[in-house]
């Protein structure tokens, strides 16, 4: 897992990208939470993310890959927006792009 002393106090935007499918929930979970504890009041965190309800074609492969390599999960955008609630962080965006990715914040 990721220092979370290692991540930088400042106020600023915050980008998660390509991360969090890597690992479980409650380790994602986590890693969302730590960053929200170093951000100063002000910041954004961005989580940028491909999503299982947004892609034409789903890939097994990929998912299978997440889940035995790293006990992760591909998720729907739904879960990244529990996700945030769950930290206790405020959603005040989504956007879904026609490459089956989501951007939340």
């Amino acid at each position: 897992m990721h220092d979370p002393t290692t991540i930088p106090s400042v106020q600023g935007i915050y980008v998660i990208s390509w991360v969090l499918h890597n690992w479980p929930n409650s380790a994602a979970q986590e890693i969302v939470a730590n960053v929200a504890k170093q951000a100063l009041p002000g910041s954004l965190i961005l989580i940028y993310e491909r999503c299982t309800d947004l892609v034409e074609k789903r890939e097994p492969d990929v998912e299978l890959q997440a889940m035995l390599y790293f006990g992760g999960r591909e998720r729907t955008s739904n879960t990244y927006i529990s996700m945030l609630k769950d930290c206790h962080l405020m959603e005040i965006s989504s956007t879904t792009l026609s490459n089956g990715w989501g951007i939340f914040a």
